[in-house]
């Protein structure tokens, strides 16, 4: 007979290890969307060489969270579990999880604490689902206790190079960012690599025009969440419905609306009365982020968001609050969101979007 009371454990523990790799997640995100892109910006162009290859290195282990997150979650629903998204809000002081560590969104620093997170090895890790890679996400279906003890150690390889250090282990790759980042400074003392974010920017942006683009990464972020949840729990889609969830979250809402939205804020103030600090996502998780048990229901709901989302940045866009290179980005996010909720209402056979 199963041990109910390890199995109720073990669910804990991967409940808590989706919220760390969730929480990861936007962390990591936050400091690729605070960096500098313009020369205008203060940076040089050798400078801006470097920060593209920590940018592009930053992203790959985001991508690669969202994969341990999958992985997690799979482990979750093949004991029975539904999947777990739900994670508090930032900042979280040091002792709200057992590594001693804050989790806290902010700019790239030297001292970024998000830095020093992989060198943690976290209790127990892992699991997953699809045949192969989706936007260099990697989820490998588990069947048996040999396949999760494999997903176990892809994360932990991963993550923090373990058993042996590799270098395009995360922690190997954010101790290369610090090092060079270190370097530069020693060689420029006024380099600074990253836009003047606000920490933490929950509750705290007080400008109206921005927080209107605020909410708009929030509707995004929370559809995502929507769709992701829908996904790993599936009961009675079809393969080509499944692959209608996959395709609209795994690549175009996280890239064409999310990532612009989240590097659109960076340029905005926060406040009303000066320039800086300026404004940063919230990553907000909000009480109605939740399981939608019925499927076309489910599927209406996301709909909905789809289209609310390309309405407001329709809206945004044209309004003389944004500089010209905000609006021409708010008016992709449109463009892109639209056509999101054409494909998905056509795929799910729902009514056609208004």
């Amino acid at each position: 007979m199963i041990d109910a009371h390890k199995r109720i454990r073990l669910a804990e523990l991967l409940s808590e290890a989706a919220e760390l790799e969730h929480g990861l997640m936007c962390q990591y995100l936050y400091a690729a969307f605070s960096l500098k892109r313009q020369p205008e910006e203060g940076v040089s162009w050798a400078q801006l060489e470097l920060m593209r290859r920590w940018e592009a290195s930053i992203m790959l282990v985001a991508r690669q969270e969202m994969e341990h997150l999958g992985l997690v979650n799979n482990m979750l629903t093949a004991i029975g579990e539904a999947p777990y998204f739900e994670r508090p809000n930032f900042p979280l002081g040091p002792r709200h999880y057992p590594i001693d560590i804050p989790f806290k969104l902010e700019r790239l620093t030297p001292g970024a604490q998000f830095i020093t997170t992989e060198v943690i090895p976290v209790p127990i890790r892992g699991v997953s689902l699809a045949g192969k890679a989706v936007y260099d996400v990697n989820l490998v279906a588990v069947k048996d206790l040999a396949s999760a003890e494999l997903a176990i150690a892809q994360i932990l390889r991963e993550g923090e190079g373990i058993p042996e250090p590799t270098p395009s282990s995360h922690f190997a790759r954010f101790l290369a960012i610090a090092e060079e980042l270190a370097a530069a400074q020693r060689e420029d003392p006024g380099f600074d690599p990253a836009r003047p974010v606000i920490e933490d920017p929950r509750g705290r942006i007080k400008n109206r025009a921005t927080r209107a683009v605020a909410d708009l990464f929030e509707l995004a972020y929370g559809t995502l969440m929507l769709m992701l949840m829908r996904y790993f729990a599936h009961a009675d889609e079809t393969q080509a419905e499944l692959a209608a969830l996959q395709q609209t979250a795994f690549f175009p809402l996280m890239t064409t609306a999310i990532r612009p939205l989240g590097e659109v804020l960076t340029l905005l103030p926060a406040h009303t009365d000066k320039p800086t600090p300026t404004a940063g996502a919230s990553f907000k998780f909000t009480r109605n982020l939740t399981l939608h048990p019925h499927r076309r229901a489910a599927w209406q709901v996301m709909l909905l968001q789809l289209e609310q989302l390309a309405a407001d940045a329709s809206r945004l866009c044209t309004l003389p609050d944004y500089p010209e290179p905000v609006r021409e980005r708010l008016e992709l996010v449109y463009e892109n969101a639209a056509r999101m909720a054409l494909v998905f209402s056509g795929a799910m056979n729902l009514r056609p979007p208004t």
